[in-house]
């Protein structure tokens, strides 16, 4: 998909050598957690892609699977893993996944110095289906994450009614008369009543000044 890249960013992604890490936003029900693959916590500035927020490090506790794309436009997942949880907490952290909350993966480049120069949003989707794997002592828990385009494989609850159209534009009245439109037997187009009428009205106003500006 196409991308806003900033200058500072396009550079370092065709420069000899590139320091980089993953940043990731995933909300869940009590809070959205920003982490990355770094090690203690990092505060991202203002005015970049990437969201101005301090992200905690989870160093190899946390994995992201194959990020794939291609030409067409084919939804593909991927997956998010946190290694290293008490099984005492396994309950409360399944708790915490609910599909369809947004996942945000970016790639952050920095300078020799440890400053972040910019980053790039490389997938954005939403949650699906969590899986844990249980351990003796601790538990890794890996959620699939859709792409959006998935949605274009969903059939619309959306309805032509307007009990529908007033949940999103309760001021908009353009669909109140759709449901006795419905039953509607009045007549439509020439040889209707309606259109007679005004062939009449017409022929009854023109009459008198039938000839007047003609060509005869």
């Amino acid at each position: 998909m196409p991308r806003q890249v900033s200058t500072a960013a396009a550079a370092q992604l065709v420069a000899s050598y590139v320091r980089m890490a993953v940043f990731v936003s995933a909300q869940f029900l009590s809070e959205t957690s920003y982490v990355w693959s770094g090690f203690g916590p990092i505060t991202t500035p203002a005015g970049l892609a990437v969201p101005a927020q301090t992200w905690k490090g989870l160093g190899a506790l946390g994995s992201i699977g194959t990020i794939a794309e291609d030409s067409t436009l084919t939804a593909q997942g991927i997956t998010i893993g946190l290694s290293g949880i008490d099984p005492d907490l396994l309950g409360d952290c399944m708790a915490e996944v609910q599909q369809g909350l947004p996942v945000n993966i970016y790639l952050v480049f920095f300078n020799a110095d440890g400053t972040i120069i910019d980053g790039i949003m490389c997938y954005s989707g939403r949650m699906d289906q969590p899986s844990f794997d249980e351990g003796v002592d601790k538990c890794t828990i890996t959620i699939a994450c859709e792409n959006r385009l998935s949605d274009l494989q969903r059939a619309s609850q959306r309805r032509y009614t307007y009990q529908d159209q007033a949940q999103r534009y309760p001021a908009d009245k353009g669909l109140r008369y759709i449901a006795q439109s419905q039953d509607w037997n009045g007549g439509w187009g020439q040889g209707s009543d309606w259109s007679n009428a005004v062939v009449a009205a017409t022929s009854a106003f023109a009459g008198p000044w039938a000839g007047i500006g003609g060509g005869r």
